[in-house]
């Protein structure tokens, strides 16, 4: 993964502070390797202190792991691009039916019906988009929903967590569901005990493990991580929810 990557897939997180650093850093990265951390923080009118969160932000332990990274890492950056062929999706798509087929979802549908308030936490960009379907048909049904960033420092997130009640219902959206900024979010939220449910990658990860109830959209099976992929199975999950809801409703 290169860096302009890493600051996609956590710029929801980031201070207006840290995006700045961010945007330079992408944009300065020959220049960046032989830079000290005072300069930097003078070049981009920032702190010491906001580097080394933004770096940790990132995944790195301070600055110096992001320097040695664009020293190092341009080694293991792919020069050509990979992407998912026509028939990863297509059978990524037949997986997510299979799976769609056998799930039984009631208890999370009654969970739907008598919750007070619905919120959706994401971890990133892509989840963000599948956050505003998920706005979108639950409103047309009468239950709307507030999107919250997983980042535990901003504003967003703390209003949302000195509101939030035992019998509310949180969904929680992560690709992989092992972004470096959900223990921290999980450790919070189970301090409220509201009911959580993940949808993440058809896999083991540290979010489905810590969530009351798990919903999957299956991924390409043998295709690098960071490969260009498709994010539809999410989309065809996120319907199946809201129309599945709207015929156990209407069944009982």
């Amino acid at each position: 993964m290169n860096i302009e990557e890493l600051i996609n897939e956590h710029y929801n997180y980031l201070s207006p502070t840290e995006k700045t650093i961010a945007h330079y850093i992408a944009n300065h990265k020959d220049e960046l390797k032989s830079l000290s951390i005072t300069k930097l923080a003078e070049k981009t009118a920032s702190s010491k202190a906001s580097i080394v969160r933004l770096s940790q932000k990132l995944g790195f332990k301070g600055f110096t792991e992001l320097k040695n990274f664009f020293v190092w890492g341009d080694k293991n950056i792919p020069q050509k691009l990979t992407f998912a062929s026509k028939s990863n999706i297509l059978s990524s798509l037949a997986d997510t039916m299979d799976y769609l087929k056998k799930a039984d979802w009631d208890e999370i549908y009654d969970l739907i019906d008598h919750c007070e308030k619905i919120y959706v936490i994401y971890t990133g960009v892509s989840q963000k988009n599948q956050t505003i379907e998920m706005e979108r048909l639950f409103l047309f049904i009468g239950k709307p929903v507030l999107s919250i960033p997983a980042d535990k420092e901003s504003y967003e997130f703390k209003h949302f967590f000195n509101v939030l009640k035992q019998n509310d219902l949180i969904f929680i959206v992560s690709l992989t569901g092992n972004n470096h900024n959900l223990s921290d979010v999980l450790n919070l939220l189970s301090l409220k005990r509201a009911k959580t449910i993940s949808l993440t990658g058809h896999t083991d990860n540290l979010l489905s493990q810590r969530v009351d109830y798990r919903l999957y959209a299956s991924r390409f099976k043998d295709v690098p991580e960071d490969s260009l992929q498709s994010n539809s199975m999410f989309y065809v999950v996120i319907e199946a929810l809201v129309f599945g809801y709207l015929e156990h409703k209407n069944l009982n």
